[in-house]
């Protein structure tokens, strides 16, 4: 079999890591001249204080400044006029200099954003296919290693030349997938130091290592309805000073399909910290509920459709095979990575319950969100606070599946 050969991504013009004409009136301005690697230099604070605190640039910073950081750094300013007036020793100087470098220490933290623990993707049925395929454990064939899934009008098949990425990898490139969407760059970059803190790992994974299994997606022939889509253009592992990423290019066929669709849900950034090894279905699990949601603008799904979404065994294989264990089989394995999203939601059944195969697979459940995205919130104003709309509306005719025509009443909570 003939290898392919692989581009190398385009290097990119690296910024230095700390521009020499940094502006004071910033944030960064003020941690640049009281860093550890720049000598502290109090003049060209005396020299822009005027800017920053009476108009001028400096104003927007001024509203931002944390209170009392004004008052304080003209305290310690004009402590260090009377030291430099008077004979004065190294130490009290060094003492000024260490106060004003740990009071600008305490202006970046705190003007630092809060992360946001949700992010956009694509959820046509098409984009949720190709993940399905993607989560989906490969089968061995005549011709090698081959991941399929077709969810209604949709298939999506991966033949995997050098094998299938692991898990971790798949997440990495649903990243690269959410950032494309925000910035229709064709080269994605991720800072692995992000990466690392996404993942809630204290043993990350080498990056050469990440960077193989990615690499996978190059190698690998992806069909869609029979069309064939080239994932990735090639990988790199590009450093900036001290920071390392990873850089992967999205290949413009594949582009042009995610491209196409208009639908999008928010995704809790839980879903990079998710083990697959101990709950091996949560993470298609959140990618149905999320996509489910937006959707449908509900909270109530019904678990028959989300069962159907799964890789657990079906009802007719525990009847034939598994001696209709469908407790052992289906319904533990379900809430156990059900129960595996609790940093995001919390979940109850509004109808049915687990006392039984007949209640469990005619049920529905109710997500709550702990944090819910603001898009999302508002669904949950609409509904008056539960999963249902109003307690009694309908699911829409597909259920969020595009296919199912019968009708879904979520019961009252």
């Amino acid at each position: 079999m003939n290898s392919k050969k692989k581009p190398s991504l385009v290097k990119k013009e690296l910024k230095p890591e700390q521009p020499e004409s940094l502006k004071i009136e910033t944030a960064e301005g003020i941690a640049h001249i009281t860093s550890d690697k720049n000598p502290l230099q109090p003049e060209r604070l005396i020299r822009t204080k005027a800017t920053l605190f009476e108009g001028g640039g400096g104003k927007e910073f001024k509203d931002d400044l944390p209170e009392g950081f004004a008052e304080k750094l003209n305290q310690l300013l004009e402590q260090r006029d009377e030291i430099l007036k008077r004979d004065h020793t190294k130490e009290e100087l060094e003492a000024n200099q260490k106060a004003i470098h740990e009071l600008s220490r305490q202006v970046i933290i705190e003007a630092q954003p809060k992360r946001k623990p949700f992010f956009s993707t694509y959820s046509s049925n098409s984009m949720l296919t190709f993940w399905k395929a993607l989560l989906t454990t490969e089968t061995k064939t005549d011709e090698g290693l081959t991941s399929i899934a077709i969810r209604y009008k949709d298939t999506w098949q991966f033949d995997w030349e050098r094998g299938k990425p692991n898990n971790e990898a798949i997440l990495f490139f649903l990243r690269c997938i959410s950032e494309y969407r925000q910035t229709k760059r064709p080269n994605i970059k991720i800072n692995m130091s992000e990466w690392k803190q996404l993942r809630k790992t204290e043993r990350a994974t080498p990056y050469k290592e990440l960077a193989s299994e990615i690499d996978k997606l190059y190698y690998a022939s992806a069909y869609l309805n029979s069309k064939k889509v080239r994932l990735i253009t090639g990988i790199d592992i590009p450093k900036e000073g001290k920071t390392t990423y990873i850089e992967i290019g999205i290949h413009q066929e594949f582009a042009y399909e995610c491209s196409k669709n208009l639908a999008f849900m928010y995704l809790s950034e839980a879903i990079y910290a998710i083990n697959p090894k101990r709950n091996p279905h949560s993470i298609q699990m959140l990618l149905n509920i999320f996509s489910h949601i937006a959707l449908n603008k509900t909270y109530c799904i019904p678990i028959k459709w989300l069962l159907s979404e799964l890789a657990l065994p079906t009802e007719e294989e525990v009847k034939a095979n598994m001696g209709r264990h469908y407790k052992q089989k289906i319904i533990d394995p379900f809430q156990r990575d059900l129960n595996a999203l609790c940093q995001t939601f919390n979940w109850k059944f509004v109808s049915g319950s687990d006392e039984s195969w007949t209640e469990f697979k005619n049920g529905s459940i109710e997500i709550s969100f702990i944090n819910p995205h603001p898009h999302n919130a508002k669904i949950e104003q609409k509904n008056n606070g539960t999963g249902a709309q109003k307690t009694t509306a309908q699911v829409r005719k597909n259920n969020g599946t595009g296919a199912q025509k019968q009708r879904h009443r979520c019961a009252k909570p």
